[in-house]
């Protein structure tokens, strides 16, 4: 959604294309795609920082089959190492998944990490991709978790969701949620539903 709100209607059309034909689509800028290195990098987290995880990380990496996966899964977690995230003293907590629905669209959310720091919650979001991302899909990104996060009753500042580009090593978080936003989220929806049944 986030990156729908950028683009104009023929482009938001080929997303919604992907989202409905999901296996039509090449997956390389896919979470699932990236699986092995977002495991190791739970892993790194779950067992205190304990650098030995990156390796074992590595070496699985290093039994895929596909060389372009096992390519761009290596470069994330050489990445991910160099970051300024693997310094932090992040606890792992399990990944919720929260829906909300506009009409007959619905939203769903599902973090990278769910993670303490110095007793707060926050919630963060990697970009895998071999590019730098667009900060302003980072933000509303953000912007527009908060507002599922909010319909499901749950409290958090936003600005304690985080994204974090592993290419760029720059991690994004904003302060307020715009209200532009919001309304834009709630019109994008209204077209969704109109041209989901002729995709």
């Amino acid at each position: 959604m986030a990156e729908m709100l950028r683009l104009p209607a023929h482009a938001q059309a080929r997303i919604l294309a992907e989202q409905k034909y999901p296996k039509q689509e090449p997956q390389a800028f896919r979470t699932p795609y990236y699986q092995q290195a977002l495991v190791g990098i739970r892993n790194y987290f779950r067992s205190g920082r304990n650098v030995s995880q990156i390796s074992i990380a590595m070496s699985k990496i290093e039994g895929l089959g596909q060389e372009a996966r096992r390519l761009n899964n290596g470069r994330v977690m050489t990445s991910f190492q160099k970051s300024t995230l693997a310094e932090r003293a992040l606890i792992l907590e399990k990944v919720p998944h929260w829906r909300s629905s506009l009409g007959t669209v619905e939203f769903r959310l599902s973090p990278d990490l769910n993670v303490l720091e110095n007793g707060e919650n926050r919630l963060l979001f990697f970009n895998f991709r071999n590019m730098k991302f667009d900060p302003e899909v980072a933000k509303l990104t953000a912007e527009i978790s908060h507002w599922v996060l909010e319909r499901n009753g749950i409290k958090m500042p936003i600005d304690h969701i985080e994204y974090v580009d592993l290419f760029s090593g720059d991690i994004y978080a904003i302060k307020k949620r715009r209200a532009a936003t919001t309304k834009a989220v709630a019109e994008s929806a209204k077209i969704i539903e109109t041209l989901w049944p002729t995709l």
